[in-house]
C-alpha cells in the first residue's frame, strides 16, 4: 500500500492500517505512543472536516471538537473495543462520535 493511503491528508478517511490498530492496543508504552501518533496524524484532517461540515463550524471550532474527540476516544479506550468483523474503523469512529 502506498504510504499516502494512510495519511488522510486530503480530508478523506484513510484505509485502515491494522498494524497501527494493534499498536494502539499494545501493552508496550512506546509502541502504543508511536501507533497513536500515526493514527492521530492520519485521522486528524478527516475528523476535522467532518466536524466542520456536520456541525457547520469554522476551522478553530472544528479543531477544538476534533481534539476533544481524540481525547475522549483515548479516555474511553474506544479502539480497544473496535471489532473489524462488525464495521470499518471509519464507521466505528463516526458512530462512537455520535453517541459521545
Amino acid at each position: 500500500m502506498p504510504q499516502d493511503e494512510f495519511t488522510g491528508g486530503d480530508g478523506r478517511f484513510p484505509v485502515t492500517r491494522w498494524s497501527v490498530i494493534e499498536g494502539v492496543r499494545s501493552f508496550d508504552g512506546e509502541a502504543r505512543k508511536r501507533a497513536l501518533d500515526k493514527l492521530c496524524e492520519a485521522y486528524w484532517k478527516p475528523v476535522t472536516s467532518t466536524c466542520a461540515l456536520r456541525w457547520n463550524r469554522d476551522a478553530p471550532d472544528a479543531q477544538d471538537l476534533t481534539q476533544g474527540f481524540f481525547i475522549e476516544m483515548l479516555e474511553r479506550e474506544l479502539l480497544n473495543r473496535f471489532d473489524a468483523g462488525k464495521s470499518r474503523l471509519r464507521t466505528y469512529l463516526r458512530r462512537a462520535w455520535i453517541v459521545s
